[in-house]
């Protein structure tokens, strides 16, 4: 398992903000003591069931680690491509 924080525009280190990955091959975002997404080594996508509570923050970092705007984010949610799961 490897875990390593995320950084903002800037370059500075947010240590509230990790990225997981795990012995299968599997990416985690995790926002404080959360886990908001997966990335599956099939590249499915998970977001947590309570994902849009996790605050701003969250939000923004979770754009980040999936390179995609929040619309397009629920676009995906909507359409299917993106599933909710219970991740915590």
């Amino acid at each position: 398992m490897k875990v390593k924080t995320m950084k903002d525009e800037e370059g500075n280190v947010v240590t509230s903000q990790i990225i997981i990955h795990d012995d299968d091959n599997n990416e985690f975002f995790q926002s404080f003591d959360k886990i908001v997404a997966k990335k599956g080594q099939s590249g499915k996508v998970y977001l947590d069931k309570h994902w849009t509570f996790e605050g701003v923050l969250a939000k923004h970092f979770l754009t980040l680690f999936l390179e995609e705007t929040a619309e397009k984010i629920e676009e995906k949610i909507h359409s299917g491509e993106y599933s909710l799961a219970n991740l915590n």
